[in-house]
């Protein structure tokens, strides 16, 4: 494997470059796999060299291109590697170099604990978050490889928390890395008390020593100028090293008022996924999950009742629930029906206007200027069937109609093209900004007619 990349190696950065850097004195293959090219270099200076350089990168692009991009490259210092009477202990050196410290000295940063709730397992996964699950999930088992930052960003309540404590406990436990996570708050009173007691350097260095760092509700470092110096001095260490970071934010990083231009540059310079709003169905399975992890029983009834009336926040859905387990416990109730919950939820769950196809229809119609209908008709003219699918989109997040009663009304559209509508607007909102900026005011348009 190593003869094949070296060669191509010597290819691109040409024969003077290739005997300084890359000869069978600088570099040896430890590991060659499938999965797996260890390579063996007699001293951290010359690793820094390599790195300063930007010849890992050369040496990780070449691999990809000559092996395979699932091939990881990692790097070891071991002198006795090239001198044979040697007996130096070797360096471990995974994904970057790592920062010794002179001394050993109490540690000053507090880091956020992870909630041991919050995991993979225990989140649901549906249309309205399976890209970050999915980016998260890679991220987690190869961390700093392939999408580095992540940023994840969303409403409150949606799950941002528990996705970035799933991947921080997957990392610490499964691969054994040592994890830093902060909440934003954490973060700030870190960094002050650093200033106060004059252990700057040493806050930024405690933070360098882990392997991955994760923020939450970056939001909250708004106007905060100095603590967003400090993040944008470590947060270009960690990624120069090659060390994984995750972000979480309640709006797409670059339209975080009172932010740094550098930082929102950087926040989205790797992959920036949304979690939106759960449809009726996901809401259904968030509730039958959530019911079994707290060990209380609901008519199916009353599952329908909560699904359809706490529609946009998953924090909420989870307050009503422990609200009707202590309450049904007071009253010795094995299983909880609608009569009981509307008595205990009513200052939780007001009835509100139903939201019809009707409304959805006239609403997309006149902010999109395109006439009903057209909507409804067969015409493919693409300001026309854009309308068409974020009508149907939209109806399927807002209301508990089923795709054959959605296809009905938009037409007598078959179920596979209503299906079809719906994931074609889940892959613009990822691919155009503006598309998502116009789902979400309709969305939110929409939501308050029910108010």
């Amino acid at each position: 494997m190593w003869k094949k990349v070296s060669q191509r190696i010597k290819d691109v950065v040409g024969a003077n470059t290739y005997k300084a850097y890359f000869s069978s004195t600088s570099i040896k293959p430890a590991v060659e796999s499938e999965k797996e090219l260890l390579l063996v270099c007699p001293s951290t200076t010359l690793y820094n060299l390599l790195k300063k350089g930007g010849h890992i990168k050369t040496i990780e692009r070449c691999v990809e291109e000559v092996i395979s991009s699932k091939v990881v490259v990692s790097f070891q210092v071991d002198p006795t590697a090239f001198t044979k009477d040697s007996h130096t202990q070797q360096e471990t050196i995974p994904f970057s170099s790592i920062k010794k410290g002179e001394k050993k000295r109490k540690q000053i940063i507090q880091t956020s604990p992870f909630f041991s709730y919050y995991t993979f397992d225990n989140f649901v996964q549906g249309p309205s978050n399976e890209t970050a699950v999915a980016t998260s999930l890679a991220i987690s088992k190869n961390p700093g490889i392939h999408y580095n930052p992540l940023c994840i960003y969303g409403e409150t309540g949606l799950g941002k928390t528990h996705i970035i404590h799933a991947i921080g406990q997957y990392i610490k436990k499964i691969l054994g890395k040592k994890v830093c996570y902060f909440d934003s708050q954490n973060f700030m009173d870190n960094y002050i008390s650093s200033i106060s007691t004059k252990r700057v350097q040493q806050f930024r260095e405690e933070i360098l020593e882990y392997d991955v760092l994760l923020i939450d509700d970056i939001q909250f470092f708004s106007k905060k100028e100095a603590t967003q110096n400090e993040l944008f001095f470590i947060f270009n260490k960690f990624h120069n090293e090659g060390k994984q970071i995750i972000l979480t934010s309640d709006k797409y990083p670059s339209e975080i008022n009172d932010m740094d231009d550098r930082l929102k540059s950087r926040f989205s310079m790797g992959v920036t996924t949304e979690i939106r709003n759960p449809e009726y169905e996901m809401r259904i399975a968030i509730i039958q999950k959530k019911i079994s992890l707290l060990n209380i029983e609901l008519s199916t009834e009353l599952i329908e009742y909560i699904a359809k009336h706490i529609r946009r926040n998953v924090r909420e859905i989870e307050g009503a629930l422990k609200t009707l387990k202590i309450s049904g416990e007071m009253v010795g109730k094995n299983i909880i029906d609608k009569p009981f919950a509307v008595k205990i939820l009513k200052n939780m769950i007001k009835e509100k206007i139903y939201i019809g196809m009707d409304n959805i229809l006239q609403m997309v119609s006149t902010y999109l200027k395109v006439r009903p209908q057209l909507i409804l008709g067969k015409g493919r003219p693409t300001q026309v069937v854009r309308a068409r699918q974020i009508a149907i989109y939209l109806s399927r997040q807002l209301t508990t109609n089923t795709y054959e009663n959605i296809g009905a009304f938009f037409g007598g559209r078959s179920h596979s093209t209503i299906i079809s509508s719906i994931k074609k607007v889940n892959e613009l909102m990822l691919e155009n900004k503006n598309i998502a900026k116009i789902v979400k005011k309709l969305s939110d348009d929409l939501n308050k007619l029910s108010e």
